[in-house]
């Protein structure tokens, strides 16, 4: 989608380091919630028990915030190091 966007384009390639499973402060993750698997910028808030869940297109995207029962439910894949356009 375009929800990343200017970020990330819709059909870029991504490389994504899964040894970062524990977000370890904020930085764009690969995440699962439920069964939805989607690309987020992730914010810790204060006291690192909730996290704000957001993308860089204000115009498509809206911010989240995950209380601490949501944050079990989050599943981090890893980090995203790089972006490639596609050719």
């Amino acid at each position: 989608g375009d929800a990343m966007e200017p970020t990330i384009r819709s059909g870029d390639l991504l490389l994504v380091d899964q040894s970062e499973s524990i977000i370890k402060g904020d930085g764009i993750y690969l995440i699962r919630i439920e069964d939805g698997m989607m690309v987020k910028r992730v914010q810790w808030l204060l006291g690192g028990s909730s996290a704000i869940l957001c993308g860089d297109n204000s115009a498509v995207s809206k911010e989240q915030t995950l209380s601490s029962a949501q944050m079990e439910k989050l599943h981090i894949l890893g980090r995203v190091v790089w972006v490639g356009s596609k050719l």
